[in-house]
């Protein structure tokens, strides 16, 4: 008598649900023939509304509780997988399908097999994990909302409530892609500014992406470009400077945490973070208290005392970034 194995009515019910997704926002699913399945199970060619997009992704699809722990999902990859989608023409996602939850969450596998063959051929496969995140979840709704705009290298189209509450995530990529939404979509929202600011003032400098304080350089000014956010109202702009010169001796060594090898030679961490760092008068009177304070890791007090001898060295340079000017 002919058999059939129990799994194949998984593997469908997962290919099934991940191409019901892209249908259902007029992209087109365009599964393998499970002859010629070589590393991909799909290809989608991506719509916007009505608009065919020249960009078509593959997919690699895995579905079934073995895929899957209530918080993660994996993806097996050989090393002929990893040289595979590493070295493909198109970005590859693996999509892992939870049949208890009838969910689905993604990974760019294209990224992670580039980071574990850095040019080389990889010797051995890898188990590929990655987290059940709001933000990789395949659903109708994120597959427009977020996938569409992402894979184009856009800013996802996600509201302002739900993007503060993935800045203030405590997983990092979280915590990074949030702070990014906000600083991409919602520069003109006084509570995205607040947001940032809470955020610069409660974490730990370890804990916090840059984009926050690039953001906080854009609004209030470089001395290279005079600032950004042109279309954010005057009254924001001049909240945020009101904070800015606030700033203290914590807040003035989180940005110090910040500044690379290079130091503050142009183009650097330190170069930008000037805006910020040199912006009220006594400036160097708040930055020699890092220098002199053993309240401070002796790796930011070093930053303290180049910032200060170069100061000294060349005061009318460090004057530029003041922003206390009437």
């Amino acid at each position: 008598m002919p058999i059939r194995k129990a799994n194949i009515i998984t593997e469908r019910a997962g290919v099934n649900y991940v191409c019901g997704v892209v249908e259902s926002n007029n992209s087109i699913f365009k599964e393998m023939d499970q002859r010629h399945d070589y590393g991909h199970d799909a290809f989608v060619l991506l719509v916007e509304g009505e608009q065919v997009l020249p960009k078509e992704v593959a997919m690699q699809i895995k579905s079934g509780s073995s895929y899957c722990t209530p918080t993660t999902c994996k993806i097996p990859a050989t090393a002929g997988h990893l040289a595979f989608w590493a070295g493909h023409d198109l970005v590859t996602l693996g999509v892992v399908y939870d049949p208890a939850e009838n969910s689905a969450h993604w990974v760019d596998l294209q990224a992670e097999a580039r980071a574990r063959t850095r040019g080389n051929l990889p010797r051995t496969g890898a188990i590929i994990e990655f987290p059940k995140a709001e933000w990789n979840r395949l659903d109708v709704h994120m597959f427009s909302a977020f996938l569409v705009p992402t894979l184009q290298g856009k800013a996802p189209h996600i509201e302002l409530k739900t993007s503060i509450s993935w800045a203030r995530s405590d997983d990092l990529d979280t915590h990074d892609l949030g702070v990014k939404i906000l600083a991409a979509r919602h520069f003109r929202e006084p509570d995205m500014w607040s947001t940032l600011l809470e955020l610069f003032r409660q974490r730990d400098p370890s804990q916090l992406t840059p984009r926050v304080w690039l953001s906080l350089v854009k609004i209030v000014g470089h001395h290279d470009d005079g600032g950004s956010y042109q279309d954010t109202s005057k009254e924001i702009k001049q909240a945020v400077l009101r904070e800015v010169l606030g700033f203290g001796p914590a807040e003035l060594a989180k940005l110090l945490f910040h500044v690379d090898d290079y130091g503050f030679d142009r183009p650097s961490n330190g170069y930008s973070l000037m805006s910020l760092l040199g912006a009220r008068f006594d400036s160097p009177k708040i930055i020699a208290v890092i220098r002199d304070s053993p309240a401070f890791d002796s790796e930011t007090r070093s930053k303290a005392a180049l910032l200060l001898a170069i100061q000294e060295h060349d005061p009318r340079w460090f004057g530029w970034w003041r922003k206390d000017r009437n």
